[in-house]
């Protein structure tokens, strides 16, 4: 039911034929009424004045207005990160440096820890001198195959002499190609004694301790990106159909206070999920400020439609039940309407029929009001510490 939390309905009519029936009416009106007053403000004895000589009534209003009202389809969903990946070690050693904690900010490619790299330098500075060594005598081997050509030319040498040289000219080519190879070997075991970033984002764990030897595929660190956070979600087949990439989704979090970010529609699975029979959808969700984290459950509304001509009032001045009613006022009279309800939107609801534009309606005070009563209008405190004024 749309009511107040100091919303409490008394009797508006009795038959009650005991003698004490109309000192018991007087109480209850009375007490109602001095808690309405306390919820507006008003004093007790102006309330209890008004009951009991048939005064006007104090109460808030509000005028209906012309606004729009979205058509939404409420899903829960959960929050994760929009890239996540644990980060293992590449090579084999023992861990000598941390070069980040838990909950750093990391750029792509930076150290986040280092091996002990003294056997990696040690390949890396013998595959360094065996090119060396490759590359001079690729150098002699040309050199003497030149020479030998020129001699072939003038009869000097033999024709297998040359073909001596030619080979002994491919083989150091081929060796240096090798050692230029191992080289980019012994280059790549010393780098992968750095565990570094694979892309911007966040250490979400710290796996890897100092002094622990580790393998190549030992998890070190959880890395996880949340600039951007997405939510996932299902949906029933009947609503499906609506739902399409790029629409607007109202994203609440219950555990921010019922905080509300605006959200995408990403994507809608083409199938449903066997276990839940719901279509997954993906919504994303920036997070500049970084309060969302992975884990929290948030609720959903894809919005599908939205009318900008609709009669808007708050949910306050509606009273539910099979017929829903309103008290419209007319000069200082509260008369008591039945209204059709169509959708609630960030705390106004629809009125389809009942109520026109401009129309004022009761949004405090209506539990004391019946059918014609008077009333006596007050504006809300514009702060806490503000009094109302009739």
């Amino acid at each position: 039911m749309l009511t107040s939390d100091c919303d409490n309905s008394i009797p508006r009519k009795t038959a009650l034929k005991h003698p004490m029936a109309g000192p018991l009416l007087r109480g209850l009106l009375f007490a109602s009424l001095a808690l309405f007053t306390a919820c507006d403000g008003s004093s007790p004895e102006e309330a209890n004045a008004a009951v009991e000589t048939n005064q006007a009534i104090p109460v808030a209003t509000e005028t209906a207005r012309l606004g729009s009202v979205r058509s939404t389809i409420g899903i829960t969903g959960t929050l994760s990160a929009m890239q996540e990946v644990t980060i293992t070690a590449e090579g084999a050693g023992r861990g000598v440096a941390l070069d980040t904690v838990l909950g750093q900010r990391v750029e792509q490619g930076q150290p986040l820890a280092h091996l002990d790299d003294i056997v990696e330098r040690a390949q890396r500075a013998q595959a360094e001198a065996q090119l060396m060594q490759a590359e001079a005598n690729l150098g002699l081997a040309r050199a003497d195959f030149a020479r030998n050509d020129k001699l072939r030319e003038q009869g000097a040498v033999s024709e297998l002499q040359h073909e001596q040289t030619r080979v002994r000219e491919e083989t150091a080519s081929a060796a240096a190609t090798a050692a230029r190879a191992g080289l980019q070997l012994a280059q790549q075991s010393l780098s992968n004694t750095v565990v570094r970033a694979p892309f911007d984002g966040t250490v979400a764990s710290v796996q890897l301790e100092l002094g622990a030897l580790v393998a190549p595929g030992t998890p070190a660190f959880q890395l996880v990106a949340i600039e951007q956070i997405k939510v996932d979600g299902g949906v029933p087949a009947r609503e499906v159909g609506l739902l399409q990439s790029g629409q607007a989704v109202r994203v609440v979090v219950p555990t921010l206070g019922g905080a509300i970010y605006d959200g995408v529609l990403a994507h809608v699975g083409p199938a449903p999920d066997p276990r839940t029979r719901t279509y997954p959808i993906e919504v994303h969700v920036d997070n500049a400020e970084g309060r969302l984290r992975p884990g929290m459950v948030a609720r959903l509304d894809v919005i599908v439609g939205q009318r900008d001509d609709a009669i808007l009032v708050p949910e306050t001045a509606v009273i539910e039940g099979d017929q829903p009613i309103v008290f419209v006022v007319e000069g200082d009279i509260a008369t008591k309407r039945a209204v059709t309800l169509g959708r609630s939107d960030e705390g106004h609801v629809e009125i389809r029929e009942g109520v026109a534009n401009g129309d004022t309606v009761v949004t405090l005070g209506r539990q004391h009001l019946s059918d014609g009563s008077r009333i006596q209008r007050y504006e809300l405190p514009a702060t806490d510490s503000a009094e109302p004024r009739p």
